[in-house]
């Protein structure tokens, strides 16, 4: 995980205020796939401020959830009080060494930030033979002439790369890469990408919360962060109703294979 990764450091508190969770219907999926039990453990690779980690918590399995960002982890820590069996290690995944076994191991919202080189034959080492992966991801559907679409062109000019949120580009066509990198390493089977449809209704603010918890805006000078937000208050107040954003949860699923 580079520095890009650990600039959510600076946002968390946004992260946690407009990042929405996880549909249930995946992790119902997940559940059932990798054959998780009160006896289970999962290994959350990027928990972030906690949104997968909470999950498995509250279904009573015992994680252990790894994050370069100490404020996230600070965040998750509160989360978790009196809720269950959870250890929180702050590392990138890259120095963490231990030598664990569990059931599953979890990467929302971050597996891009990993070494593709390196992480699924790490994750394959950690899992053992049978182990399992879930890798997902909220992807945006974006319909032309909306205020969604008119959102990425005023913001767009603020970045190098792509927008504020993901682009159109940054779709399937992502999903099926990310999938790619798992096969490519020749150590996972009974490889699946599902995908979950959803739709959420945002509040000004908490779409201006939204903005701000990307890693792009974290790195952006004072000056452009000014401007953009200026911006971005502007073309809220020039909607009808309350932005709404229709999403894809993608997740793949893949087994290690067998020795």
């Amino acid at each position: 995980m580079g520095e890009r990764a650990i600039s959510f450091d600076s946002v968390a508190e946004d992260y946690l205020r407009a990042r929405s969770e996880y549909p249930p219907e995946m992790f119902n999926r997940i559940f059932r796939t990798a054959s998780l039990t009160n006896n289970s453990r999962v290994f959350d690779v990027g928990c972030g401020s906690g949104q997968a980690t909470l999950e498995f918590i509250r279904r009573g399995i015992s994680v252990i959830a790894l994050d370069p960002a100490k404020s996230a982890l600070d965040l998750l820590t509160q989360r978790c009080d009196g809720l269950g069996k959870v250890d929180l290690i702050h590392a990138k995944f890259e120095d963490f060494d231990d030598a664990l076994r569990p059931d599953l191991i979890t990467c929302g919202q971050a597996f891009h930030w990993l070494n593709p080189t390196t992480a699924p034959n790490r994750f394959a080492d950690l899992l053992g033979p049978g182990g399992y992966v879930a890798l997902f991801w909220h992807l945006q559907d974006i319909t032309p002439e909306t205020p969604q679409a008119n959102l990425y062109t005023m913001s767009s000019k603020f970045f190098n790369s792509f927008p504020i949120m993901n682009p159109p580009e940054y779709g399937r066509e992502f999903i099926d890469a990310m999938a790619e990198v798992l096969e490519k390493s020749g150590r996972f089977e009974d490889l699946n990408v599902l995908e979950f449809p959803w739709q959420q209704s945002y509040q000004p603010e908490m779409f201006g919360a939204l903005l701000r918890s990307s890693s792009n805006y974290a790195q952006l000078d004072d000056e452009s962060k000014i401007r953009i937000s200026s911006e971005l208050d502007e073309h809220v107040r020039g909607l009808d109703s309350d932005p709404e954003i229709s999403y894809r949860t993608c997740l793949i699923e893949a087994r290690v294979r067998g020795i």
